[in-house]
């Protein structure tokens, strides 16, 4: 015979211990053991700073690399345009047609964070006349809900077929490539270089503000951090808590949170 025994360590596991076991228990037992809600420790609060702190200073440093390169691209389609419109030619169009698809298709994936690869480097690259990635995006869009379609989703959604076709051949040997995204490191050394992040830690961990001059406890502080945001793939770690952790902030997280799943 086993003489292992299980030790029931909270009321909650006695009171479910009791249930399965098909026992009834006085209702007044909650009170004569006087329960009351755990705080949070403050090491679980210091935590979940981090993590969201991380996550957010993550996903807009990613996100402005990808809005550059969009960028780039929209001041060079302007330019070819106007070419077009001085002097119309077939060259010139299908080069404004080109670019007009390199930005539709990569205003969605950039957000929905399709083509990109996961990794401590993390990158993007993609072929656009690939034809899974095409009908990968095409799925993606006709299964977004109406209202959160812009501009662009609403032209892909609508596109006949042929249409399709059309722009698969424009995408043809049309590679994205050599969009590297920071280093999770130096993101993490990012936010210990502002006074805020020093702050918060005083405030909550009663340490002194001074300790980010001292080299020493800053590269430890660089260490604990990354060993931190090593958990942020666990499942608490939702778009929900992102989105609750800062309202005003809601909106960016559920517009990339793609792209968030493939940089975190």
């Amino acid at each position: 015979m086993s003489s292992n025994k299980r030790k029931i360590e909270t009321f909650e596991e006695l009171e479910n211990f009791l249930h399965k076991s098909n026992i009834i228990f006085p209702s007044e037992w909650k009170t004569k053991f006087n329960l009351k809600k755990r705080k949070p420790r403050t090491q679980s609060i210091w935590k979940n700073y981090r993590i969201y702190l991380y996550g957010k200073y993550r996903l807009v440093e990613c996100n402005v690399i990808l809005r550059k390169y969009i960028k780039k691209h929209i001041d060079e389609f302007h330019q070819l345009y106007k070419k077009y419109t001085k002097k119309p030619n077939k060259k010139i169009n299908k080069l404004v047609n080109e670019k007009l698809y390199l930005m539709l298709h990569t205003s969605y994936a950039f957000s929905s964070g399709l083509g990109i690869q996961k990794g401590r480097k993390a990158s993007y690259s993609a072929n656009l006349g690939d034809i899974d990635f095409l009908e990968h995006l095409y799925s993606e869009v006709e299964d977004m809900p109406k209202e959160q379609r812009n501009a662009s989703y609403k032209a892909l959604y609508k596109m006949k077929n042929e249409e399709r076709k059309e722009l698969s051949n424009l995408g043809k040997n049309k590679f994205i490539t050599n969009i590297k995204f920071p280093n999770k490191k130096d993101t993490v050394k990012k936010i210990l270089d502002t006074d805020n992040y020093w702050k918060q830690r005083e405030s909550l961990l009663n340490k002194s503000f001074e300790e980010k001059n001292n080299k020493s406890i800053f590269r430890k502080e660089i260490e604990e951090f990354n060993d931190c945001i090593m958990k942020i793939k666990e499942p608490q770690y939702d778009l929900n808590y992102f989105q609750a952790y800062e309202p005003d902030f809601k909106h960016h997280w559920e517009d990339n949170w793609g792209l968030f799943l493939k940089v975190r």
